[in-house]
């Protein structure tokens, strides 16, 4: 159900809350398998690596509560999740998702990836950016976007 989403928005934020308001706020990418029924991760869920969210993975082995933001950095579209959290820090479903990770090119995936955590989402809402208050089309704003990253992309 959500593989859309990992197809179209690859890259997103994630923001916990533990006791005492200690917040993790963490930039992840979301895990291809995402959008398949494997080894017990389900149309309805997201998976991500923990490469450097210590906070967040504490957060979520006090509260499993998490929310995601994805948003296409181009049309300023995207979604705001809801769900819970599972973190995985050993065991034969994370070697496989990072073992998946190494052969689509990540080839310090076993180095880096300390955990995964999978969110099993129960709601998802539209995200529309504040720049489609002017009544532009997604198409304009994209031309805008992909022009100013081309700006500020150095010259090879």
């Amino acid at each position: 159900m959500y593989g859309h989403i990992h197809r179209r928005h690859a890259a997103g934020h994630s923001r916990t809350t533990a006791g005492l308001g200690g917040h993790g706020l963490s930039r992840w990418h979301a895990h291809p398998r995402a959008q398949r029924d494997h080894h017990g991760v389900g149309r309805d869920h997201l998976v991500f690596a923990d490469l450097r969210s210590p906070r967040t993975i504490a957060n979520l082995e006090q509260n499993s509560a998490i929310e995601i933001n994805v948003v296409d950095r181009c049309t300023r579209k995207g979604y705001r999740l809801k769900g819970v959290a599972t973190v995985l820090e050993s065991g034969a479903l994370l070697d496989d998702l990072v073992a998946f990770d190494t052969h689509q090119g990540q080839c310090d995936a076993p180095r880096r990836t300390h955990t995964i955590v999978i969110v099993s989402v129960q709601r998802a809402l539209p995200l529309v950016s504040l720049a489609y208050d002017r009544d532009v089309t997604a198409d304009h704003v994209r031309t805008q976007w992909e022009a100013y990253y081309q700006h500020i992309r150095p010259q090879r």
